[in-house]
């Protein structure tokens, strides 16, 4: 893993023991499955993806393999063509799901007309190949513990400026680059617009991103509903224990369009 996806070297990463199960991690650590690699998922993670796990509840082993895969599509076609991407325009092209019998893992689907490569619609036994990532100094700057996403909130519609909604249009109307998802998340392409790279994070306020308890200010996302920021001080803290030893494989969605789904 560490050769083939050119793991930076500001994290330790270790391979479970047969005892460890995702539920019980050291809380410096988190969850990394490897069909996400596969998928697109890379360290030091971009800022977009900070606002999102500290607003609504998810770690990086919480999200399906799909999701990874079109959610950092998203991000590359912004990266691309000069499109500032944020969390509000994020939400706008995506919607939220709990995965079926389960609480704690999401994945999410587009909502938009968005032109995507071909990628694989299953990811049969993504749950069991994982390992742990933690990094060197300090600690990553979202909550680490498996809780219950805020799917519900993810999803409260958003009435777009003027300017988001151009942003959207415009990636809207993009044609995928390559014909295949995987020729898109290559490692050379994505290194290319500093997906993965440490380079890209130098000038990122980490420590800004979360108040002094280790949660995101309100102030990401100024839509969100004040029944949500009720729920979220209720909720600081609780963590979600697994009690499944053998997780199911991903069901399928009648949700939208099933083949993009996961």
């Amino acid at each position: 893993m560490l050769k083939k996806y050119e793991l930076p070297p500001g994290y330790l990463y270790r391979v479970p023991n047969p005892s460890d199960r995702i539920s019980g991690f050291d809380p410096r650590e988190v969850v990394v499955n490897r069909d996400s690699m596969t998928a697109g998922l890379r360290f030091p993670l971009q800022p977009l993806f900070v606002s999102f796990f500290n607003e609504f509840h998810v770690t990086p082993g919480q999200l399906t393999p799909n999701s990874w895969r079109i959610s950092t599509y998203f991000l590359y076609l912004c990266l691309t063509n000069n499109i500032e991407p944020c969390l509000r325009l994020f939400r706008s092209a995506f919607d939220m799901y709990p995965v079926l019998g389960s609480n704690c893992y999401a994945y999410i689907q587009l909502k938009v007309k968005l032109l995507l490569p071909h990628f694989p619609s299953s990811n049969s036994g993504w749950r069991r190949r994982f390992f742990f990532v933690r990094p060197k100094v300090g600690q990553f700057p979202f909550k680490t513990c498996l809780r219950t996403p805020f799917c519900k909130y993810f999803n409260e519609p958003l009435d777009l400026d003027h300017e988001l909604k151009t942003r959207l249009d415009k990636i809207l109307s993009l044609k995928p680059p390559e014909s295949q998802m995987s020729e898109v998340l290559s490692n050379e392409k994505l290194m290319r617009v500093h997906i993965g790279s440490p380079e890209d994070m130098d000038d990122f306020d980490f420590g800004g991103v979360m108040d002094v308890a280790g949660f995101a200010t309100d102030a990401e996302d100024p839509s969100l509903s004040p029944l949500y920021k009720k729920k979220r001080r209720a909720d600081k803290g609780k963590a979600i224990v697994e009690t499944t030893t053998t997780p199911r494989s991903v069901p399928r969605t009648t949700r939208g369009n099933s083949a993009h789904a996961f």
